[in-house]
């Protein structure tokens, strides 16, 4: 099993300053739980091109973070969906893949995926 992230996540002090700043504590509230979808938004905001580097790197972390747990909620999504009798065709309609033969696939990747990215494995992405 692979180890799972953490349902609590504390959003970088970094991070949290730039978006309070860059926000203002009512725009704050508003995406507080959505920080990714908050800096997709700013995208063109005059304040990302004076990012400062732990801000990026905190933002970097949260997409690496997010990113395995979408993958392990779609492997386990995937193995109790066919342990309630779904088909694969079914999953892969489920899931907007072309075929059968795509979802499996897909299974496999994610499954090579989340072992590649483990922080035991592949460190770098998880430092600082």
């Amino acid at each position: 099993m692979y180890d799972m992230v953490s349902d609590e996540r504390q959003l970088d002090p970094a991070l949290e300053k730039w978006l309070r700043d860059t926000l203002d504590e009512k725009g704050f509230r508003l995406f507080r739980d959505r920080p990714l979808m908050a800096m997709t938004l700013l995208q063109n905001h005059d304040a990302m091109s004076r990012m400062p580097g732990k801000v990026l790197s905190a933002w970097r972390r949260l997409i690496v973070e997010m990113r395995r747990e979408v993958d392990q909620s779609e492997v386990c999504f995937i193995d109790v969906a066919l342990r309630n009798e779904m088909t694969w065709q079914d999953i892969a309609d489920g899931l907007g893949l072309p075929s059968v033969e795509a979802a499996k696939e897909r299974r496999v990747k994610l499954d090579e995926e989340l072992d590649r990215m483990h922080p035991g494995n592949n460190p770098t992405p998880w430092l600082p």
